[in-house]
């Protein structure tokens, strides 16, 4: 499917419309239903569109691993929110926000230490970018679309990793021994 979405974008940036794309694919043997799942996997306008930008799965999982779970969370929401995905931006922040909480609670009352939790966000990091976007992120690097630069990553992770130790000094301040 790569090839295909690199000879979109091809196509696209030299001017062809997506209807002369679609007879040219379908002349190559391509059935409709594989041309509309090519042409839907990504809107048209991230082809073009330089100021739409993701997240890329690495920077995301090595965020994670930097600083602990709100850049990733924050990355994943940004991306489902440039995909046109407000619903599952909405339920995504909640679900992580939620597992975020119970995990570092869970592993409190076990005795594990926060490297151990760290591991896990960064392994689920990596999974959930790859599961929930990888295939948008490819189709849009494959169409010419634009990604959020390292700087704007670390700057990310900055921000998480003083929103952890703010957390932090909440919980010791009630009481609470990590």
């Amino acid at each position: 499917m790569e090839k295909i979405l690199d000879y979109i974008g091809q196509q696209r940036s030299v001017g062809q419309s997506d209807e002369q794309i679609k007879t040219s694919l379908s002349s190559a043997g391509h059935t409709s239903d594989m041309i509309n799942t090519y042409f839907t996997a990504i809107p048209n306008s991230f082809a073009r569109d330089t100021n739409v930008k993701l997240h890329k799965v690495g920077n995301i999982a090595g965020a994670a691993f930097l600083s602990g779970p709100f850049a990733p969370i924050y990355m994943l929401f940004q991306n489902f929110k440039v995909l046109h995905r407000e619903k599952e931006a909405n339920i995504f922040l909640v679900y992580s926000l939620l597992g975020t909480v119970v995990l570092f609670t869970v592993m409190s009352f076990l005795q594990q230490s926060l490297i151990s939790a760290g591991m896990i966000v960064f392994v689920s990091s990596w999974v959930l970018a790859e599961q929930l976007q990888g295939e948008a992120i490819k189709s849009h690097k494959a169409l010419g679309g634009s990604f959020v630069s390292i700087w704007k990553t670390l700057l990310i992770c900055l921000g998480s990793i003083v929103t952890v130790i703010v957390c932090v000094l909440v919980l010791f301040a009630l009481g609470i021994n990590l």
